[in-house]
């Protein structure tokens, strides 16, 4: 535990950024779950925020919050407002890694203030930080074709869409190497790609490794791709869509693969 904490201090609640938390939640909390803490409060509050004057504000409220005697405080606050400085770091710096705050273009003059941007007050009404975590699984190399419209959708909330457009790129792609006609989609444009002396053969030791990829394609459109283009499908958890981008990506440089192979030869 922090030095000068002891077991009263964990029930204090201080306002940060408008938002109350005890002592104690702010030494148990993650910097995810500190951050939209602070968030909540900078929405209700409607005000632009810098770190000093959340600091202020926090330790007004803790000096309120403090028995005193005679009008003065006889308690140690160092351990406690520590406890403060390091909340306000991880927690705004979780909000500002991740896009949810932005700097405020009305400056009180004591600082760099920060307000939410339009993802932190969606970010608020849903009370998660589960598109945030979803998003940020997409922040590494995607193949070029779902830089585009497949991410766009998709950090929008857009899940369904995001997937459609992502299995439809690898079916662009699929027709496009194997040099096959616009005619076919889905299953049947993986069956005559990958079949047997087809013409998109991805390299492999043994004819059970061709099936392999076949069926790979195959799978992936029956499963992702031709239920959003029929239906109306909702993705509850936004990981499940980042994870069907990433397989989208696989197959995509799959594909990739074999076009250079191809070309090398």
């Amino acid at each position: 535990m922090t030095p000068n904490i002891d077991a009263t201090d964990l029930s204090v609640t201080v306002n940060m950024a408008g938002a109350p938390i005890t002592v104690g939640e702010m030494l148990q909390l993650s910097p995810s779950e500190l951050g939209m803490r602070l968030l909540r409060g900078m929405v209700v509050s409607g005000r632009s925020w810098s770190a000093p004057n959340i600091r202020a504000h926090a330790e007004a409220s803790l000096l309120t919050a403090i028995p005193r005697r005679h009008g003065s405080v006889t308690r140690d606050l160092s351990g406690m407002i520590e406890v403060i400085v390091a909340t306000i770091a991880d927690g705004l710096g979780w909000l500002i890694s991740n896009s949810l705050i932005g700097p405020s273009s009305a400056q009180s003059g004591s600082g760099d203030e920060w307000i939410p941007t339009q993802a932190g007050r969606e970010a608020n009404v849903l009370g998660s930080t589960a598109h945030v975590d979803a998003t940020r699984r997409l922040h590494v190399d995607l193949h070029p074709r779902l830089q585009g419209a497949a991410r766009m959708n998709f950090e929008r909330g857009e899940y369904a869409a995001a997937v459609l457009i992502a299995m439809k790129e690898v079916e662009i792609s699929l027709r496009t190497a194997s040099g096959l006609p616009a005619g076919l989609t889905g299953k049947a444009l993986a069956q005559e790609a990958l079949k047997p002396g087809g013409p998109l053969r991805i390299a492999g030791e043994t004819p059970d490794e061709q099936t392999g990829f076949l069926l790979l394609f195959q799978g992936a459109f029956a499963a992702f791709r031709n239920p959003a283009g029929h239906r109306a499908v909702e993705y509850d958890d936004p990981a499940d869509a980042a994870n069907i981008l990433h397989f989208a990506d696989e197959l995509l440089r799959i594909i990739d693969r074999e076009k250079r192979s191809r070309s090398d030869n």
